[in-house]
């Protein structure tokens, strides 16, 4: 699922966040506290497709990064926080 959810947040990214919650992420956020994988370093754009896929398949270790999650539930995800025991089969 995480690659699935990688390529959702590049859609997301450039089709549903408004060019300030880009420019938020790409010129605040990404670089704020380190990256959520080594994939992420890539740039900015990696950064927020690694992030999100985290998020949707366990916040809970997204909370480390807190500019992050908060970006992720307040601007991404509209305080939805996804259970991601449901994925677990």
């Amino acid at each position: 699922f995480a690659l699935l959810y990688h390529e959702i947040a590049h859609h997301v990214f450039y089709n549903a966040l408004t060019i300030d919650e880009r420019a938020t992420w790409v010129n605040e956020i990404s670089r704020s506290e380190g990256y959520v994988s080594s994939y992420a370093q890539m740039n900015t754009h990696e950064d927020f497709a690694e992030t999100y896929s985290l998020y949707v398949l366990g916040p809970a270790q997204l909370l480390v990064y807190h500019a992050k999650f908060s970006f992720m539930n307040q601007n991404v995800f509209s305080g939805y926080i996804p259970d991601s025991s449901i994925l677990v089969g």
